[in-house]
């Protein structure tokens, strides 16, 4: 997948991603952080490959209404 910075004169944003350790997921994750974005990644599970420098992971499974941990 490409880097895609983000056009000139556009705004960082911070996303939450949930689900980002499924297949979608890190591949959002990647895209958004290669944006320039700053991400914070939801999962219920640790993703299998390290994410990118600067993304904050918690574990949390938002079914169950639990509170998000840091983890990664």
């Amino acid at each position: 997948m490409a880097d895609h910075p983000a056009p000139l004169g556009s705004k960082s944003l911070s996303v939450l991603v949930t689900g980002s350790s499924g297949f979608i997921g890190t591949h959002v994750v990647r895209h958004l952080h290669a944006a320039g974005h700053k991400i914070t990644a939801l999962d219920h599970i640790p993703p299998k490959d390290p994410l990118p420098e600067g993304v904050a992971f918690h574990v949390c499974d938002i079914r169950q209404g639990g509170t998000a941990r840091p983890d990664v």
